[in-house]
């Protein structure tokens, strides 16, 4: 007699959340998105102070007021802002999941989620940097009042004119470390929401919210949890520019345009692409759930999630390898994954940052993948490029776009540098199966495989 062998889970999403330069949840972001509304601004006067910069734009995101948003001032003390955003989208995909938190303790101000096994629940959750940019300015802080003291001592003058135009604030944040590592988003959730399974990083610079539902995607696939709250997030905004100028010093910004027009510097697979838009930040958080689960709980499927893979160029820690063949490898390998060929696939999120590398290799691989078969965009042509969340809102718009079957366009897409199917309007479209990918400083490569619910 055979052995009984196990299928694996079949993998939904039933919640998700998300915040974008053009919007603090997600509707509003995607009712902007399909409009393809501009969030391209230049960067704040006062960064020009202490530093000079190449490019010069980018894309902010909503002013949040996180009290308001039921946080306790202690826990917008604790937390770098990564952490709060990624608890904001965690909050608002349970909600959209039908799983209202339930207050167990007022005073940390924590919650639990009624009807769900908190020991077969995990957190996977990406982020480039975490709370670098706390750690950045805490230290800083540091420095400028060292210096403001020793130039006192030394030159007995209480007032110089260069270090009263640094922000210095009374005090150092003593939780400067636990709120800076990169663990302290899914521990941040985990914490919220009393959740008692395993609570992991994924930290994979601009493919970690990709490769963070991918593995949530595996753990419940192989019975190994329920529930996972996934995705990704970034928050890279600091009061000097210097997280904005690391990457301005690297040349991988976009540059505004000889007409002046900062609405069109950002273009993305078009001929005349400089480089990407940096957003501040911004992510989407997934709630990712077993059929089984889903169905005993009475949830709504919004996508189901089918495939995903992940390589490593081995090649250079900032630029794709030249010839794709690792980039190939993966999508090939998140389609065996899927079970499906090529040609399934409807629709491609494409990594898509607008610089002149990325997107060339990119294409390539397309081409040799897919051919003209697939409609494909690039979400960053319109709200920037949120780094280690990017991918989780892509993945969110992957899910979007085949509930509303309808697809926002690449915007500035007015030379492609391609013959291939780039959406340039809104286009309505049957959607059955959509693939998002994300690559990465250091050579990450990630793909998932969504399909239809």
């Amino acid at each position: 007699m055979s052995a009984h062998i196990q299928q694996p889970a079949r993998v939904f999403v039933s919640g998700m959340g998300m915040i974008t330069p053009l919007g603090d949840n997600l509707e509003t972001s995607w009712k902007n998105i399909l409009a393809s509304e501009s969030c391209t601004e230049k960067i704040p006067a006062h960064w020009y102070d202490y530093l000079d910069f190449r490019s010069g734009i980018w894309a902010p995101l909503p002013e949040i007021d996180f009290m308001s948003l039921g946080f306790r001032r202690a826990e917008t003390i604790q937390n770098d802002t990564s952490t709060l955003l990624a608890i904001i989208t965690t909050h608002e995909a349970l909600l959209n999941a039908g799983i209202e938190p339930e207050l167990t303790d007022k005073k940390r101000n924590q919650y639990r989620l009624p009807g769900i096994n908190s020991e077969r629940c995990s957190v996977i959750y990406g982020t480039g940097s975490g709370g670098s940019c706390s750690l950045l300015t805490n230290f800083s802080y540091h420095a400028i009042a060292t210096c403001k003291q020793k130039l006192s001592e030394e030159t007995s003058c209480k007032d110089n004119d260069a270090l009263q135009t640094l922000y210095h604030p009374p005090t150092l944040n003593p939780f400067v470390i636990p709120m800076s590592i990169c663990n302290s988003v899914p521990a941040g959730i985990g914490i919220k929401f009393a959740i008692h399974s395993d609570v992991q990083p994924v930290v994979q610079a601009c493919s970690s919210g990709t490769t963070a539902i991918g593995e949530a995607f595996k753990r419940i696939r192989s019975g190994h949890a329920d529930l996972v709250i996934s995705g990704g997030v970034e928050h890279l905004k600091d009061h000097w520019g210097a997280s904005y100028k690391g990457f301005d010093l690297a040349r991988t910004l976009a540059m505004i345009p000889e007409s002046g027009d900062v609405d069109t510097a950002n273009r993305p697979f078009d001929k005349d692409r400089t480089g990407f838009l940096f957003a501040q930040g911004g992510g989407a958080t997934l709630i990712l759930e077993s059929e089984e689960h889903l169905l005993a709980r009475g949830g709504t499927p919004l996508a189901e999630v089918v495939g995903f893979a992940e390589t490593f160029d081995a090649s250079s820690v900032m630029a794709p390898e030249p010839s794709g063949t690792q980039i190939e490898r993966m999508v090939n390998n998140a389609l065996q994954s899927a079970d499906i060929h090529a040609e399934d696939i409807d629709y491609i999120n494409a990594h898509g940052t607008g610089t002149l590398s990325n997107d060339k290799v990119e294409v390539a691989v397309i081409e040799r993948v897919f051919g003209k078969n697939a409609a494909i965009n690039s979400s960053k042509s319109i709200i920037g490029h949120s780094l280690g969340g990017s991918g989780a809102i892509e993945a969110a718009i992957c899910a979007l776009s085949m509930r509303d079957q309808v697809l926002h366009p690449c915007r500035n897409l007015d030379n492609p540098i391609a013959d291939l199917d780039f959406v340039t309007q809104k286009r309505k479209m049957a959607i059955e199966y959509s693939f998002s990918e994300s690559f990465a400083f250091g050579g990450h490569n990630s793909g998932l495989v969504l399909k239809r619910a």
